[in-house]
C-alpha cells in the first residue's frame, strides 16, 4: 500500500502506481505457482504409493509398470520415488500426480489459498 499526502497527489500518480502494482502482483503469483509446484513434487515423492518396476516411453505416451505383489508381501504402502527413471520434469510431475487422491488435492488447494491470502 502506498500512502500519499493528499487525494490529489494519489490520483495524479495512480497510472504509474497501477502499473507497478500489476507487475508486483504478477511476480507474486508466479513465485507462488513455482513454490506450489515444488511443494507438490516434494510432497508426492515423500508419500509415493506405487512400486514402479519399469517404464516405456514413446513419442506421445508413457507406460508405467507397477509391482503390486511386492506390496502384499512386504506390507509396505510407501515406496522411494524412482527419480532416475524420469529425466524430463514433466514426466516426473505427470507420474507423481496421476494417482493422487482427492483429499491430498484438497489439502494443497487450501494451502495455495492461504498462500495467496498471506496467511
Amino acid at each position: 500500500m502506498v500512502l500519499y499526502c493528499t487525494v490529489t497527489c494519489g490520483n495524479r500518480s495512480m497510472p504509474l502506481h497501477r502499473n507497478e502494482c500489476r507487475i508486483l502482483y504478477q511476480q507474486t503469483i508466479s513465485r507462488i505457482g513455482d513454490t506450489f509446484s515444488k511443494a507438490i513434487t516434494t510432497f508426492r515423492q515423500r508419500i509415493f504409493e506405487l512400486n514402479i518396476t519399469h517404464t516405456v516411453k514413446s513419442a506421445e505416451n508413457m507406460t508405467v509398470y507397477v509391482d503390486q505383489t511386492n506390496l502384499l508381501e512386504s506390507g509396505t504402502i510407501l515406496f522411494d520415488f524412482p527419480r532416475q527413471r524420469f529425466s524430463d520434469p514433466k514426466d516426473t510431475l505427470g507420474i507423481l500426480c496421476a494417482n493422487w487422491s482427492g483429499e491430498a488435492l484438497g489439502y494443497f488447494h487450501g494451502l495455495l489459498n492461504a498462500m495467496l491470502k498471506g496467511d
